[in-house]
């Protein structure tokens, strides 16, 4: 999957857990004239106001080795990635709009690795209905080929996918509407609603289909400090009649500038999971000296309380860009793990000068099932760090470095794959692409 497009992030505070539906962005009351935009990714440091972006590249990549479920794809393969995109944002008199897709298409030499395409594509907007009441949507949709630690560009969804690395396509979309009542200067009301979508490749996948609904109270303590509480309900049903789950959570949330460089949030509360249905995991034991690989099949009903709990940071100064988040959340699950207590920490550094781009981002995540005694947990890592140098006014070189580190699987162990990435990319707009 190409790395070299430049995400959206987010135009307003997204919400603090998977099954939480987002903040839409208000324009102010007092000034509706244009003002920077509130573009939160890495790349972002580079436009203000109203823009629209066309970007084309090419690359040559390397893959030590792909993971796929049960071994191993061989000795790596070369490849080579076409692709481009639009990228823009625009503030009207009362609304916000953004819009962002990818698309590339990579072609692997090795047989262990299939060619295809890959696209992601996210959509936001916010209307300010009146006075006290805004309209927000989140449209986020995408088509990933291999595994990634988390998929780039899923922040902006209400409900976050993880990723599986064991899939060679993978597929997401998801949908959000929220809608917000201002009742006074400090107090305001978030009601939202969520439709989540995730399908993968590989035979006997398991895909997920779930709605969520919540409700948020949101109070402004000092124009820095905003304090809130958040109840959210979910339900997820998985394919091949495997099972469902039902989440409800409830939340309390802490926001905090510090000296209009930092900014950071808290969330902490607990999240119920309510799971039901009959798996089917592979398993390997040891006959007459014989590994022999079958299957468990058991019907599971769990009733769990999980304690929900993540924090995060930003840092925008200059030319540079910092961010972090840790926490542990219930999330849906990846295809192999249902309903899941993911345990995870990220972060991403990027540094700027007029022609060049350093980034470096990293992160783990850790699945524990919440649904059936049969499953075990798995953990992945990766890190990455990529260089971005402007050749010409619209023409730019970039290279990219990654490491990922696939956990065991039931019986199967795990997979590393170190991957390289050159390539050159145009852009409408004269700025180093950052690979984050």
């Amino acid at each position: 999957m190409s790395r070299f497009a430049i995400l959206l992030l987010a135009l307003s505070t997204t919400s603090a857990f998977a099954q939480q539906s987002p903040q839409s962005s208000q324009p102010s009351e007092e000034n509706n004239t244009q003002s920077q935009n509130t573009l939160t990714s890495l790349a972002g440091q580079f436009f203000h106001g109203d823009f629209v972006n066309f970007y084309a590249s090419g690359s040559g990549t390397y893959d030590a080795n792909a993971a796929i479920l049960g071994g191993q794809a061989g000795n790596g393969s070369a490849g080579f990635a076409l692709g481009g995109g639009v990228q823009a944002y625009h503030r009207f008199r009362t609304s916000i709009l953004s819009l962002s897709y990818n698309l590339n298409y990579t072609d692997y030499q090795g047989g262990g690795y299939s060619s295809g395409i890959s696209q992601y594509l996210s959509l936001l907007y916010s209307k300010q209905l009146s006075r006290r009441w805004n309209l927000g949507f989140v449209e986020s949709a995408g088509m990933y080929r291999y595994g990634v630690g988390y998929y780039y560009g899923q922040p902006n969804a209400a409900t976050p996918a993880v990723a599986n690395p064991f899939s060679p396509v993978s597929k997401t979309a998801s949908s959000a509407v929220s809608l917000s009542y201002r009742q006074s200067a400090r107090l305001t009301y978030d009601f939202g609603a969520d439709f989540f979508l995730s399908r993968y490749s590989y035979p006997g996948a398991i895909g997920t289909t779930g709605i969520s609904g919540s409700g948020s109270l949101i109070y402004k303590i000092t124009g820095r400090t905003t304090v809130g509480g958040t109840y959210s309900h979910s339900y997820f049903s998985y394919q091949r009649g495997v099972g469902q789950s039902v989440l409800d959570g409830g939340y309390f949330n802490l926001t905090h500038q510090f000296a209009d460089l930092w900014t950071a949030t808290v969330s902490a509360g607990i999240t119920r999971s309510d799971s039901s249905g009959i798996i089917s995991v592979p398993v390997s034991v040891i006959l007459n000296g014989q590994e022999v690989t079958g299957y468990a099949v058991g019907p599971y009903k769990l009733d769990r309380i999980t304690p929900s709990i993540q924090g995060s940071v930003s840092h925008r100064y200059q030319r540079v860009v910092v961010t972090g988040s840790v926490g542990q959340v219930v999330s849906p699950g990846n295809g192999i793990y249902l309903a899941s207590r993911n345990r995870f920490f990220s972060g991403s550094a990027s540094y700027s000068r007029e022609r060049s781009n350093i980034s470096v981002s990293g992160g783990y995540f850790h699945l524990t099932s919440l649904a059936n005694s049969i499953s075990t947990s798995y953990g992945t890592g990766n890190f990455g760090a990529s260089y971005g140098y402007t050749l010409t006014r619209h023409l730019s070189a970039n290279a990219r470095y990654d490491y990922f580190r696939y956990g065991n699987v039931y019986a199967f162990g795990g997979v590393s794959d170190n991957r390289l990435m050159f390539s050159l990319a145009f852009s409408s707009k004269s700025i180093p692409l950052t690979l984050y």
